[in-house]
């Protein structure tokens, strides 16, 4: 809550409306629910916590969402940008030489990384992690690997 108090209230949430939305995360439960096609009863999940999320499907879940990532474009520099579409995020890293374009990716992967950290968040590059080099026909061909472990 600390993360979201500070990123609040520098929005310009006070601590009527803060204390308000603090309600809305704590003490929240979840569980699932499956519709039997076999018989008339659904099949029910125990009730588990939530001690860090906000609830899908909720206009309020949304904004906060976006508040909360509202400073990830901050991460990026001169040579990367970085394009949001809802939870999923997408770098463009621009360089003129091979050289730079490691340097760069490097040092914005390590903001990023810096950026998730302090957010209590953590990248989850398996999924759908992609590579797309655009070069000219005379460029050399780029031979990179994945340096990132998700530990």
């Amino acid at each position: 809550m600390v993360v979201y108090h500070n990123k609040l209230q520098y929005y310009g949430i006070t601590a009527l409306i803060y204390m308000l939305i603090q309600s809305y995360l704590t003490g929240r439960y979840h569980c699932v629910v499956i519709n039997s096609k076999i018989s008339t009863h659904n099949i029910y999940s125990k009730r588990g916590t939530s001690s860090k999320s906000v609830s899908q499907g909720f206009i309020l879940g949304s904004l906060l969402f976006l508040i909360y990532i509202k400073d990830l474009w901050t991460t990026s520099n001169e040579n990367a940008t970085l394009i949001l579409f809802a939870s999923d995020t997408s770098l463009f890293i621009t360089t003129s030489n091979l050289i730079d374009l490691g340097k760069n990716t490097i040092e914005t992967f390590k903001q990023l990384l810096k950026w998730f950290n302090s957010n209590l968040l953590s990248p989850h590059l398996k999924k759908h992690t992609h590579f797309i080099h655009f070069k000219t026909i005379n460029s050399p061909i780029l031979d990179i690997q994945n340096g990132y472990h998700n530990n």
